[in-house]
């Protein structure tokens, strides 16, 4: 049986790199705004023009903070698509291995989650320990124990 690749990896490296371009953005734009500002604040109170130079040097800094802002947006969104497709062909591969009829409340847990299952019969398993091979085939149960020396 051919199993879907199950990748919750992924996701969280573009988490992590959207938080990380979110405060860089946030940081120089912020800097660029306030730079600015003080330079305009300072020629006013000296009676002097501004300097190109200066204003041209903000405006750059201002616009690769909104870049940087963007870049997480567009991060945030990777790592929301590939999470939730991870999560669907991991509902696909235990209904098809095992013939749950509803996998509910998928919870990572380290390198393995902790799920809510229903039984073609109704009966719901709460919590069960699920690990998931890297060619995407989930195992519950004792049948993560097959391999183990000694298992059954």
């Amino acid at each position: 049986m051919a199993f879907e690749r199950v990748d919750l990896t992924t996701p969280w490296l573009a988490y992590w790199a959207a938080l990380l371009a979110l405060v860089i953005g946030a940081a120089l734009l912020a800097a660029g705004i306030w730079r600015e500002r003080r330079h305009r604040r300072h020629a006013a109170a000296h009676g002097r023009n501004t300097e190109v130079d200066v204003l041209d040097n903000t405006r750059l800094q201002r616009r690769v903070g909104v870049v940087g802002l963007v870049a997480a947006v567009v991060l945030a969104g990777v790592g929301v698509w590939t999470h939730l497709a991870g999560l669907d062909a991991l509902r696909q591969n235990l209904t098809a291995k095992y013939g749950y009829t509803d996998v509910e409340r998928i919870r990572q847990s380290g390198t393995g989650f902790i799920i809510d299952l229903t039984q073609p019969d109704g009966t719901v398993l709460k919590d069960e320990m699920v690990l998931v091979d890297p060619s995407g085939e989930p195992f519950i149960g004792d049948d993560i124990f097959i391999d183990v020396i000694g298992g059954a």
